[in-house]
């Protein structure tokens, strides 16, 4: 049981593919730039979710 509870922990620790693009862009374009892609993913999961 511990062992599945590590691999949950660790899976739910690790950033997505959609967090570390976010991560890039805000160290490489500024925060600005990282707040527009952050809001388009989260249109995009909105509108996903319907």
């Amino acid at each position: 049981m511990a062992a599945v509870f590590a691999v949950y922990l660790v899976g739910t620790a690790s950033p997505g593919p959609s967090n570390l693009a976010i991560m890039g862009v805000a160290m490489e374009q500024g925060r600005s730039r990282a707040l527009s892609l952050a809001a388009g993913v989260a249109l995009w999961w909105r509108r996903a979710a319907r």
